[in-house]
């Protein structure tokens, strides 16, 4: 039996890509930096291109947010998840309400001005994920190439471009998807900018405020980490006085960006912000959702994203910091690595509300640490040893590489179909023959309402409603489609109600 089409091209992907990263590193050896970097960046979008094209929306979260920037476009200042409710809902609902202020909505934007290409395309919608995720990879680069060298960042651009979290979330595959990615992204280039070497300084800090306010209507105030960071790189090399002056207007920049939209939602939508506020500080104190976890949660799973070896060159960093009186020039790189990877990681251990892509903002200072540590082992450590201590090392150093490979290569799931549209994505597209002919229908007992409803554009919900409510919906003058699935209730056997059956292919033809 020949396996299926998909799992061929996602084969045929993996293998191409590995062909272009080999030759991008063979043009790295040689110097020859500007190819090894479109290859480096070639390899990246293969592996991204190939994750996006799920034809269906992903359960947690992809799906909400779709649906959010589909109701966004046109009406930027009031994204909405039930954009014409039919009946009363619940404010402090996220999956169930009206406007939607449950994340901040700088995603959302992105995602809505994409929409316009094709609002019921769900790979549209990770479109920007496919090109803020290879950013990443450049400004990893970037940043490693400026603290170190260019082989150090250049293997810490790789280990972003392959990393396997990365890859799930730009294709929307797993919990908090899209938002922690563009969170990562917009960090990553905040810091880039803020510490550039060249070109006009005040550009280059506006630059940085700019994305550091679009990493606050992100995922909101953990983008505060970039400060720390910048005044490490600034503090050997400049007065107080003027690191002072450059927070100011990174700050200044930041604050214009992510505070009206604070403010607005404020004004104008009040009881839904006042509860999401109350809703986010809880995260702190409660295990929200069930997603609680052991004060060490975070530094577990680190294990996890980034391979079992990762602590080797955490604890390296330590004590290369710690263990040596050196002058801050030459030790602030290290440090500036340090507190991006631990500031976050203990923060997080001390919220209660604990989920695998809360410290993923920290993956470019791990990339590089771990990039670091490799070059040192290869450099200063293997020289110096034969016989078992030489290979033992060499075993290392081999690992730090390939176990993060090996993990992209388990979440990315090469061997299992995504290409085949399941059944259930099926039956909800096919509603769209009613809707097309009724734009103002209402849909009831429909399992995945919130897909059923971007496919759609028509308010659907995912039971039978309760008498109460089903009252008032009959007092809209929309057409009422039910799934019958053989347990409807005796008051929805009402003369403005049509029963349709999946699989509708069978009661259409």
């Amino acid at each position: 039996m020949e396996p299926p089409i998909d799992i061929i091209y996602n084969i045929s992907t993996i293998v191409v890509a590995a062909i272009v990263f080999i030759s991008g590193f063979k043009n790295s050896a040689e110097n020859q930096i500007d190819l090894a970097l479109t290859l480096l960046i070639i390899g990246g979008v293969l592996l991204r291109f190939n994750v996006i094209l799920d034809p269906f929306l992903h359960a947690w979260d992809e799906r909400y947010h779709v649906l959010v920037a589909q109701n966004t476009f046109g009406n930027w200042l009031k994204p909405t998840l039930y954009k014409n409710p039919a009946v009363s809902y619940d404010y402090t609902s996220w999956v169930g309400n009206h406007v939607w202020i449950h994340k901040q909505p700088f995603p959302i934007w992105m995602m809505a001005v994409f929409s316009w290409i094709s609002p019921t395309t769900e790979w549209v919608y990770r479109l920007p994920s496919l090109i803020f995720s290879t950013l990443g990879i450049w400004y990893t680069y970037k940043i490693g190439n400026l603290l170190f060298n260019h082989k150090t960042g250049y293997l810490a651009a790789f280990l972003f471009a392959i990393h396997g979290l990365i890859l799930e979330m730009t294709g929307g595959r797993v919990a908090t998807d899209h938002f922690d990615l563009y969170f990562l992204v917009l960090v990553t280039m905040s810091v880039w900018f803020g510490i550039k070497p060249n070109g006009n300084k005040l550009l280059s800090l506006t630059l940085s405020g700019v994305f550091l306010g679009c990493a606050i209507l992100t995922k909101w105030l953990p983008a505060l980490i970039v400060f720390p960071i910048l005044c490490i790189h600034w503090f050997p090399k400049i007065s107080i006085k003027e690191l002072l002056l450059r927070c100011i207007v990174v700050g200044t920049i930041a604050i214009i960006i992510s505070v009206p939209w604070q403010l607005f939602i404020w004004h104008h939508y009040p009881l839904e912000a006042a509860w999401e506020h109350t809703f986010n500080a809880k995260h702190v104190t409660e295990a929200l959702e069930g997603q609680g976890g052991p004060f060490y949660y975070h530094f577990d799973k680190m294990r996890m994203l980034f391979g079992d070896l990762i602590y080797l060159p955490i604890l390296w960093l330590i004590y290369l910091i710690f263990s040596k009186n050196q002058k801050i020039e030459l030790l602030s790189p290290y440090v500036l690595l340090l507190v991006w990877i631990l500031i976050p990681f203990l923060f997080f251990s001390f919220v209660e509300t604990k989920m695998q892509g809360y410290t993923l903002f920290t993956a470019p200072a791990i990339f590089i640490t771990t990039s670091c540590f490799f070059f040192f082992l290869r450099g200063e450590i293997i020289p110096k040893l034969s016989g078992v201590q030489k290979r033992l090392i060499l075993a290392v150093a081999f690992l730090l590489i390939g176990l993060p490979i090996r993990y992209s290569l388990e979440r990315i799931k090469p061997l299992e179909s995504h290409l085949t549209e399941p059944e259930w994505a099926r039956e909800v597209k096919s509603l769209k023959y009613y809707s097309d002919k009724f734009p103002d229908a209402i849909f009831l007992n429909v399992d995945h309402y919130i897909e059923a409803m971007v496919y759609t554009r028509c308010s659907v919900y995912e039971g039978y409603l309760d008498e109460h409510k089903f009252k008032e919906l009959l007092q809209s003058e929309s057409p009422i489609f039910v799934i019958d699935d053989g347990r409807l209730p005796n008051y929805l056997s009402h003369g403005k109600v049509q029963k349709i059956h999946f699989p509708l292919h069978q009661e259409l033809n």
